[in-house]
Formats: structure tokens, sequence, C-alpha cells
């Protein structure tokens, strides 16, 4: 498997903040089956500067060989916040994509509902122009009520990349998050699936053998190794990605 949504990189964000957390981490997520791991930091634009975006390279460095010692590929990467700030940092350089393929990582504020959000649209249209495909961080957790089907079948339509999180999947972040996890794979719209790891332990850790099997169970072995592996794995290449087809076990190209 590959988890293409990690923080995994200690002392950068909200995520891990040890280096002894980040390595004892990197040790039981191959023992889980991971074999890569791209480190998603949050980029955070108003907030990134010089200093610490040096420091995000730094530390990415170190993790690439904590890494290597672990047996898992290190890629780089981060997750891009879109505020009202986000259009100047995209023309200013301040970005990273997925291991420096056309495909960038996006996230909303989780807090707000989606329908609260008057930028959500310009800000995607932003990324297009730069000659990026979105891959919307877990997109399940932007409706608080129940999916909008109008909005995401516009997105989807687009050929936007839809982040699913573990989490969601297995009912860790409530009930309602579950259910729009849920409702996307049935729709077959879920592209990847990935941890969003925070922490060592807890729900928000660096395993991805649990969904695995719940994947596997509920969709099958070719839609899990899709979603965990295939597509993760075409992402990271700068290839076109797979998608489900709703209710069959059979894929098309994108």
């Amino acid at each position: 498997m590959i988890d293409l949504h990690s923080h995994i990189a200690w002392d950068v964000d909200d995520g891990f903040q040890t280096k002894e957390d980040s390595v004892e981490a990197l040790v039981r997520a191959r023992h889980d089956g991971i074999l890569g791991i791209v480190s998603t930091p949050h980029f955070v634009p108003g907030q990134m500067d010089q200093e610490l975006f040096d420091k995000i390279n730094y530390r990415q460095r170190e993790l690439l060989m904590e890494g290597k010692r672990a047996r898992i590929v290190i890629y780089p990467g981060a997750e891009m916040f879109m505020n009202q700030y986000f259009v100047s940092a995209l023309a200013d350089g301040w970005y990273r994509t997925l291991n420096n393929t056309k495909y960038l990582l996006v996230e909303y504020d989780v807090r707000r509902d989606i329908h609260d959000i008057d930028y959500r649209e310009d800000t995607l249209y932003e990324v297009v122009v730069h000659d990026m495909v979105p891959v919307i961080a877990h997109v399940e957790r932007y409706f608080h009520s129940g999916i909008d089907k109008k909005i995401v079948q516009n997105w989807f339509d687009q050929g936007f990349v839809f982040q699913v999180n573990r989490t969601s999947i297995l009912g860790l972040h409530g009930k309602q998050m579950q259910k729009n996890a849920l409702w996307l794979l049935d729709q077959g719209m879920v592209h990847v699936v990935a941890t969003d790891a925070h922490r060592l332990d807890g729900n928000r850790n660096e395993i991805l053998s649990d969904v695995q099997d719940f994947l596997d169970e509920r969709y099958g072995l070719e839609t899990s190794n899709l979603l965990l592996f295939e597509n993760p794995c075409a992402i990271l290449e700068n290839r076109k990605i797979k998608n489900m087809e709703k209710k069959k076990g059979f894929f098309s190209w994108r």
C-alpha cells in the first residue's frame, strides 16, 4: 500500500511532534504493509515564509533517510489550505505538488460546511489554470449535513481527484462522515484512500491494513488495490488514474 496523505514529518505542523514518534510510525507502517508514504505537511497561505519552507524541506530530507532505514519510500508533497490568500500563494510559488507531479493536494477548512465557503470554486479553478489537477483531501469531511450530490458530481465531472480518509470509512470521525465516505464509495467516486495520519497512536495513525480489510470485504480486492496502491502510484508517477465504476467490478480510464 501507498499512503498518499500523511503528516508524519515531525515538528512542522499539527502532525507528529517528535522524531521518535515519526521513526516508530515508520516501523509500524512497514509491518502494516505500507511501502511508501507521501509527506504532506500543511502549507497555509498567508503563514508560509522562507524560514518555514526551508524547515519543511530539511525535515522531509531527514524523513527520507529515516524511511530508507525502515524500508519505506518517502515522497515529498504538501497539503495546501485553500483560504483567501490561496491565489497569491500559487502566483508566488508557495506550494508543492505530490512528488513534483501535476497533482496538488488541497483542502478546505473542515470546521466549516462546504456551503459556507464562498470561494470554493474559485480556488479549484485557480489550480486548474496553473495546469495542475486538484486532489481534494478528505472530501467527505466538508459536508456536515450530508453529501451535496450536485457539488461532488460537478467536481468529479471536471476530473478532480477525491481522496477519502481511512478514519472516515471506519467510522472514527463520526456517523455522518462515515455515511458520506460510504456514499462516495458506493457511487464509485473515490480515487484514493489515505491515513491523513497525525499521531503515533489513537485513531489518526499510520495504518492502512484495517481499511484494506474493510474494502476487500465490501468492494473486492481489485477496488481495494486500486484505491490503496494503483492510483497512488499513478499520481506519484504523474500518470492518469482509474475510476471505480459504480456497483461493477470493472474499471475505466479517466
